[in-house]
């Protein structure tokens, strides 16, 4: 996280890394792991990132009380691309600052913990929060959300 002193984020990207080329050599790749340049990442949210707003977090029925939240800023299941573009943006934004918290790893890949800003619309503006998301390092070095809200940093 930003504000860490004393190496403390060099040494947790360190060992992202390593655990990236780990990955790799297990794939049968023997090239750097490193995030992909900007330049090469879509704008806009991937498509599964849309559903963990509209099908995960606004889901009908949905008992995880993950949407109070997000309504509480004026979002609902229409702002789910929206919701999905800022999220993914924000948290390109601060994997590349540096600005996460590491996970476990497993089989699935290393997982890490980066905040991101929530702001509020409509009736909300002028509010805002900070959330923590929950994210995945895939072998290439990109990242893909898993989670939108697992808890509001502090």
């Amino acid at each position: 996280m930003a504000g860490r002193r004393g190496g403390q984020g060099g040494r947790l990207i360190r060992a992202a890394l390593r655990y990236l080329r780990k990955a790799e050599k297990r794939a049968g790749h023997h090239s750097r792991a490193t995030a992909p340049p900007r330049s090469a990442r879509v704008p806009g949210a991937p498509p599964e990132t849309v559903r963990k707003f509209s099908d995960y977090i606004f889901k009908p029925g949905a008992t995880h009380g993950k949407d109070k939240v997000f309504r509480s800023y004026g979002y609902d299941r229409e702002h789910s691309e929206q919701l999905a573009t800022e999220f993914t943006r924000q948290g390109n934004a601060r994997y590349a600052a540096g600005e996460f918290t590491l996970g476990r790893a497993d089989q699935h890949g290393q997982r890490i913990t980066i905040p991101v800003d929530l702001v509020g619309r409509g009736d909300a503006a002028g509010r805002s929060t900070t959330v923590k998301t929950g994210w995945m390092i895939r072998p290439d070095g990109s990242i893909t959300l898993n989670t939108p809200f697992t808890g509001f940093a502090r």
